[in-house]
């Protein structure tokens, strides 16, 4: 599977479980906030693989470190409003549930139209597969608990070859730094 595949993938399991938080029970406050915990982790693993993974070949031309930028932005507001959500009244909760659901939405959009379409120029199509491998058992990695530097390590040999030396050793930083934040 490439990269643009599974993160869309990703993506839209995502969604899914908004979906399932939405369906429950308003008054279902122990439930609620297992999903949303649940929904959290998910998201969470999910940004940290792209931010390992996905944004690294974007940093390879330095055209884009804005956009990056702007990416890693978002993810954190999203994080931010889930995060929020189990201390909200029942009638706050659907509101921010829905605002997240929108901003996720626009994110995910965005990849779509704009770094999807950059990095089709930029990758290869059997960099693409290398990376998708990648972003695979890297996630795997953070799903089943373990931590980034271990996923990392544990991953590092499916790095596409192509990918500068530079752009490697950026890649291994960025799993420190984002294991320290």
């Amino acid at each position: 599977m490439n990269i643009y595949d599974f993160i869309t993938a990703q993506h839209n399991l995502v969604l899914q479980k908004v979906d399932l938080i939405r369906s429950l029970h308003i008054s279902d406050k122990v439930s609620r906030d297992i999903f949303v915990k649940d929904l959290y982790e998910s998201l969470e693993n999910l940004f940290r693989t792209e931010q390992i993974s996905f944004y690294p070949p974007l940093l390879e031309s330095k055209q884009y470190g804005d956009i990056t930028e702007t990416a890693l932005m978002q993810q954190r507001n999203i994080l931010n409003s889930i995060q929020m959500i189990p201390h909200l009244s029942q009638e706050e909760f659907m509101q921010t549930l829905l605002r997240t659901l929108a901003i996720l939405n626009a994110y995910n959009s965005n990849q779509q139209l704009f770094l999807f379409t950059v990095l089709r120029n930029q990758l290869a199509p059997d960099v693409a597969v290398r990376l998708g491998t990648f972003a695979m058992q890297f996630h795997t990695e953070l799903t089943i608990g373990k931590d980034l530097q271990t996923a990392y390590d544990v991953c590092s040999h499916l790095m596409p070859s192509t990918f500068s030396t530079k752009s490697r050793g950026h890649i291994k930083a960025m799993a420190n730094q984002v294991r320290q934040a």
